[in-house]
């Protein structure tokens, strides 16, 4: 068995010890029934039973998870807006007794499950993003939404697998499950300190095409440029969700341009030295 706990991300990435908050409230690794459970989606959306909000404002807490015998379980604490971050708040009657609204989708072709989270939830949510030690699930990140009114969490599959979602109650809790299985996933997103690239991925795309991901650049300014053999062949500018403390979701279309091999740099400019910060990938532009 084996139980892992990371906070901070690319901040700082800190190993916390197991506490009375741990995975086990919900249910020991040993106990996983992964293997012979129901419900198990390989692509699109998953069936979640969920209530309307109530409680007030919310905010994503923290992000465990654990493995045993090929079964990953993520577990994502919904916690009252003001409590104390890291530490594990008071119930009280205005606290949220349940998550909340969610939905959830395995997203194949991008290797991700999304967990949306419609309602009211805070920017100065804790956990912005964690990183886990298991095959199956590699990374998860609080990103806000396109509308500005809710968050989702992007759990980044390292191969493939089958999810289920399900929500509990007192405390706010959504428990996602992995095991293998479906079709493969594609490679890992490009990711840097502010930037992640989740789409295009692989080495080949299609004019039009959408460039996407997430964003913690300074104002959520957004730089996007095409370089082909060393020399700049367009740049596209576009603002994220958000920047401050979670991460910003941002994307821009490509119309048309250079043909055959490019470099795709995503980021910023620094606003202390103008100098370029931020995540490459190489493509193939038919």
């Amino acid at each position: 068995m084996m139980v892992g706990f990371l906070v901070g991300g690319c901040r700082g990435e800190t190993e916390v010890p197991a506490s009375d908050r741990t995975i086990s409230e919900v249910a020991p690794p040993e106990e996983m029934d992964c293997l012979d459970g129901d419900a198990f989606v390989a692509n699109g959306a998953l069936p979640v039973e969920s209530d309307a909000s109530d409680g007030g404002p919310r905010r994503i807490d923290t992000i465990g998870w654990a493995s045993h015998d090929g079964c990953e379980r993520l577990v994502i604490d919904i916690s009252g807006a003001d409590a104390p971050t890291g530490e594990a708040p008071q119930r009280s009657a205005s606290m949220p007794a349940t998550p909340g609204a969610v939905r959830a989708e395995l997203l194949r072709d991008l290797g991700i499950l999304r967990i949306e989270l419609p309602d009211a939830v805070s920017v100065d949510t804790a956990a912005t993003e964690e990183f886990f030690e298991g095959p199956l699930a590699r990374s998860a990140y609080s990103v806000i939404a396109t509308d500005g009114q809710g968050f989702f969490i992007d759990v980044h599959l390292g191969s493939a697998a089958e999810a289920r979602v399900t929500t509990l109650a007192r405390p706010a809790r959504i428990v996602a499950d992995l095991r293998l299985g479906g079709d493969p996933v594609p490679p890992p997103a490009v990711a840097s300190r502010r930037v992640v690239v989740i789409q295009p991925r692989g080495a080949e795309a299609t004019y039009p095409f959408e460039l996407m991901g997430y964003a913690r650049t300074f104002e959520g300014n957004v730089v996007a440029r095409i370089e082909q053999e060393g020399r700049q062949v367009v740049e596209r500018f576009t603002t994220s969700t958000g920047w401050l403390e979670a991460w910003g979701f941002y994307s821009i279309t490509f119309q048309d341009g250079a043909a055959g091999p490019v470099e795709l740099h995503v980021g910023e400019y620094s606003a202390r030295d103008g100098t370029w910060e931020g995540a490459s990938l190489q493509l193939i532009v038919q």
